[in-house]
């Protein structure tokens, strides 16, 4: 059972080439052209060593800011979770339709307005680098976050969507005391408290071997931290960073068993 479970994530800004600059040197990601079955040109994959984790999306379809988004994989079909989305106050940006070749998507706004993305995936699905052992390898994801204003209403809305059971706030990966969103004993994603700085959003926690090195190079690539470095006991240390364009994500060197 894996509804619930983030299995894609794209980056969408008008300016690629930027964004993957930016990427590729600060977190050591490849990117490798993908033809897309009816789609002109060719899909900018990110890569994580061997594996896919995502792309850069190629169709200028969203007049957002930049920003990641997420595909949260449906527990039964993606026209259910859109229902059950709007009736919780969601709203429709893209209607479900098929991709070819990959699977079923729509493309929603939560009440918060944060972008995200039901999605039944075709066989096979979830990428292996989701399930990696701990630590996770360096360049791939090990954590979400979904920024709302309201932490109880967020977490609501998207258990409603997607089955996700309501849950307290865990001591490990919620140490500012926000919820969960997790199916049976299966922690997906934390519930953040949005602000000025941090506006509703989709975020992804991305594996590094040295937070602090990460940090010196942001500024030199054209980006800016939005947190100090905090350290999570069991977990490890996390920053939070915007890139040149605006989107925002955080960066996690796991914390070694000795």
């Amino acid at each position: 059972m894996t509804a619930g479970k983030i299995v894609w994530r794209e980056y969408i800004a008008a300016d690629r080439d930027e964004a993957i600059a930016f990427y590729t040197a600060l977190l050591g990601w490849s990117i490798k052209s993908h033809a897309m079955e009816g789609q002109s040109g060719v899909y900018p994959m990110i890569h994580a060593g061997d594996q896919p984790i995502g792309g850069f999306d190629l169709t200028d379809w969203s007049d957002d800011p930049p920003h990641w988004l997420v595909y949260i994989r449906v527990p039964d079909s993606v026209e259910a979770s859109v229902a059950r989305a709007v009736a919780g106050g969601g709203a429709i940006v893209r209607p479900a339709a098929d991709l070819p070749g990959i699977g079923r998507r729509a493309i929603l706004r939560d009440p918060n307005d944060a972008l995200f993305c039901p999605f039944d995936p075709l066989p096979p699905a979830d990428p292996p680098i989701d399930d990696a052992q701990w630590p996770p390898a360096p360049g791939s994801i090990s954590w979400y976050g979904i920024a709302g204003y309201d932490l109880a209403a967020t977490a609501a809305f998207y258990s409603s969507v997607f089955g996700y059971e309501p849950a307290p706030p865990d001591e490990v990966f919620s140490p500012a005391n926000t919820p969960v969103l997790t199916v049976g004993n299966k922690m997906y994603a934390g519930v953040l408290l949005g602000s000025d700085a941090l506006p509703p959003q989709w975020l992804i926690y991305v594996v590094v071997t040295d937070i602090a090195a990460t940090a010196s190079q942001v500024s030199d690539l054209g980006g800016s931290l939005l947190t100090p470095i905090m350290t999570i006991p069991g977990v490890g240390k996390i920053l939070g960073i915007k890139d040149p364009l605006g989107a925002s994500f955080f960066v996690h060197q796991p914390e070694l068993s000795e």
